[in-house]
């Protein structure tokens, strides 16, 4: 009886550990990850449409598009602005459209 109850509580705390928090918004599901201290994290969520082309110097628009069917994957940190006079970057990635 004590192997069983043993098995199910370590089966519910691998569940929890290796299941990616998710949430689900109007544009359609994000998917997040779990901090070390177990608190939820959602990275590099688009708000608006970036500024770029003809959007360049004019008001912010909403983002208006609809997330991939399997969800967004907010798990990692976006691109950076690009930054004149040196590399520094966490990510790696620099770009416009940030």
């Amino acid at each position: 009886m004590y192997i069983l109850s043993f098995l199910s509580v370590l089966a519910c705390t691998f569940t929890f550990v290796l299941s990616a928090p998710s949430i689900t918004i109007p544009a359609g599901n994000i998917l997040g990850e779990t901090c070390a201290n177990g608190a939820s994290a959602f990275l590099s969520i688009p708000f608006g449409v970036p500024p770029v082309g003809s959007l360049r110097w004019t008001a912010p628009q909403p983002y208006n598009s609809s997330f991939p069917v399997a969800g967004y994957d907010a798990s990692k940190k976006g691109a950076v602005c690009i930054q004149f006079g040196g590399e520094f970057t966490e990510t790696g990635l620099t770009s416009e459209d940030w």
